[in-house]
C-alpha cells in the first residue's frame, strides 16, 4: 500500500468515525443545507460525495430521512471496500473508486455534490468543471474542509470555545476518543500525513469565491494552527 494512500488506516479510520454527528458543527452545515433544497424543490435531494471514506456520513444522513439516495466516490480501495461492505443492505447507497476528476453521471443529473473533509486532495479546477456539468439547475454544492490558519488575538474567543467542545466531546464520547487516538498515534497514519496537503484557507477562498462569487464561505472553528470552513452555492 502507498504510505500517501488512506488505505493502510482504513480499518482504524472506519472504527473512529462510527457516528459522524461526533462532527456536530459540520454535520449542522450539511444538514441544513439538504434540508433547503428539500424545501426548495419539495423532495429530498440525490447526493453524490467525493472522498466518501467508509460512507458513515451518507448512511446517516439516509437513515435520518435527508436525502432519497446517494452514490460515494473514493480513491482508496480498502475505503470502498469497507463503505460497501458496510452498507450493502441499503439499495439507496452505493459506493466506487475514482481515479482523477470524471463523474460518471449524464449532464444536470445531480442534486448535491459534497466533498467532506476531501477537497483538499483534489483537483480543484476539473473537478468543478465536473461538478457544474452534472448538477441540475437550482442544485448545490457542499465543500467541507480543514484549511491552515494563523491564530490570532481575534481568533481566541472561538479557539477556546473550540477547545471547549472539544473536550467534552471527548469526556462524553469516550470510545470515539480513544479510537480517534489510536488512529492519530498509528504508524501507517503518520506516514500518510507526510503527504498530506496542507493548503492555506485564502487559497480555498479565492478559488471558491473567484469561481461562485454567489456562494458562501464560512468558517466553522478554529484550531491552534488550522480552521475549518464550509462553502456552498446553489447553481
Amino acid at each position: 500500500m502507498k504510505e500517501e494512500s488512506y488505505d493502510a488506516s482504513a480499518e482504524l479510520y472506519d472504527a473512529a468515525f462510527q457516528d459522524m454527528k461526533v462532527r456536530d458543527i459540520e454535520w449542522d452545515y450539511v444538514v441544513g443545507i439538504l434540508e433547503d433544497f428539500a424545501k426548495r424543490h419539495d423532495r429530498k435531494p440525490n447526493v453524490i460525495e467525493i472522498g466518501c471514506g467508509n460512507g458513515q456520513l451518507l448512511r446517516q444522513l439516509l437513515e435520518e430521512g435527508y436525502i432519497e439516495s446517494a452514490v460515494g466516490f473514493d480513491a482508496s480501495q480498502k475505503m470502498v471496500e469497507i463503505a460497501s461492505d458496510r452498507h450493502d443492505s441499503l439499495d439507496a447507497l452505493s459506493f466506487a473508486l475514482i481515479e482523477g476528476s470524471d463523474l460518471p453521471f449524464p449532464d444536470a443529473s445531480v442534486d448535491i455534490a459534497l466533498s467532506f473533509m476531501s477537497y483538499r486532495y483534489l483537483d480543484w479546477p476539473t473537478l468543478m468543471a465536473e461538478v457544474d456539468r452534472v448538477l441540475i439547475d437550482d442544485g448545490n454544492f457542499i465543500m467541507v474542509d480543514m484549511a491552515v490558519t494563523e491564530l490570532t488575538e481575534a481568533d481566541m474567543p472561538l479557539y477556546e470555545e473550540t477547545r471547549k467542545r472539544t473536550q467534552e466531546l471527548h469526556a462524553k464520547e469516550t470510545e470515539f476518543a480513544y479510537n480517534l487516538k489510536k488512529l492519530v498515534a498509528a504508524p501507517q497514519w503518520k506516514a500518510m500525513l507526510a503527504h498530506h496537503p496542507r493548503r492555506e484557507a485564502t487559497e480555498y477562498e479565492t478559488f471558491l469565491t473567484g469561481r461562485y462569487p454567489t456562494g458562501d464561505w464560512k468558517r466553522l472553528y478554529v484550531c491552534f494552527d488550522h480552521s475549518l470552513f464550509g462553502f456552498q452555492f446553489t447553481k
